[in-house]
C-alpha cells in the first residue's frame, strides 16, 4: 500500500480506507496484514528534519484512529529507521512498515535491515510470521446444486423390501451380529462365516 501525497492523489485517500474497511468487516474472522509507504508517522514518535524534530500531526493521529477502529495494531520494528531521505521524513522516521489484524497480535513482529538499501531513501522492514500460522485466501464460492434421485423408489415399496427382507433374513442378520459382537479377533473358521454370512446378506439385497 502506498498512501498519495500528492495534492491531486490525495482525493483516493478515502477510498483506500474505506476498502480496507469493507474487506475486514465483510470477513472479521480472518488475518489481515497492511504494509507499505504509509507517509504517515505510523509510530507516533515525530518525524525529523535535519536538526527540527516536527510532532505527529493531525493526519497521523487521523490514520492511528482509523487502524486502531479496525483492530489493526502497528507492529513496532527493531530500530527507529525504516526511512531515509526527502523533506519531511529522515532516517529516524517510520512510515513504513506493518498492521496486523489476528485473533493474537503479538504473535508478530518486524525487523528493519539497515544494512541492505533497496533503493536510495528505504531500508527494508521485514514482517516474520509466527510457525503454525495459517495465512490463506478464502475459498471461492461455489453453486454446487444438491444431489437429485432422477427416479427415487416409492415409500411404499421401500416399506414393503423392509418387511420382506428381515422377514426371510432375521436369523442370519442376528447371527452375524451376534458374532462380531461376542468377539474382538474372529478365529479363522469364525471370518469364513461371517464372510459367508454377509455374501448371502448383500445379496438378498442386490
Amino acid at each position: 500500500m502506498y498512501m498519495p501525497t500528492h495534492l491531486d492523489d490525495t482525493c483516493l485517500i478515502p477510498h483506500l480506507k474505506n476498502e480496507i474497511t469493507n474487506q475486514i468487516n465483510s470477513h472479521p474472522n480472518h488475518i489481515y496484514t497492511l504494509c507499505g509507504d504509509f507517509n504517515r508517522d505510523i509510530a507516533l514518535r515525530g518525524r525529523q528534519n535535519y536538526n527540527i524534530t516536527t510532532p505527529p500531526q493531525e493526519e497521523d493521529y487521523q490514520w492511528k484512529n482509523f487502524t486502531t477502529s479496525l483492530n489493526l495494531e502497528y507492529i513496532p520494528t527493531n530500530t527507529s529507521i525504516s526511512r531515509q531521505g526527502g523533506y519531511n521524513y529522515t532516517s529516524t522516521s517510520l512510515i513504513d512498515g506493518f498492521y496486523i489484524h489476528s485473533p493474537d497480535n503479538t504473535k508478530f513482529i518486524s525487523t528493519t535491515n539497515t544494512n541492505m538499501n533497496l533503493n536510495s531513501d528505504h531500508y527494508p522492514v521485514t514482517l516474520h510470521v509466527p510457525h503454525n500460522t495459517l495465512i490463506a485466501r478464502p475459498p471461492p464460492l461455489t453453486n454446487t446444486p444438491p444431489p437429485r434421485i432422477l427416479n427415487p423408489i416409492p415409500p411404499e415399496n421401500l416399506e414393503k423390501f423392509n418387511i420382506i427382507f428381515f422377514e426371510e433374513n432375521s436369523t442370519q442378520i442376528n447371527t452375524l451380529t451376534t458374532l462380531l459382537e461376542n468377539h474382538q479377533h474372529l478365529n479363522p473358521n469364525q471370518w469364513t462365516e461371517a464372510c459367508i454370512t454377509l455374501d448371502h446378506i448383500v445379496d438378498k439385497i442386490s
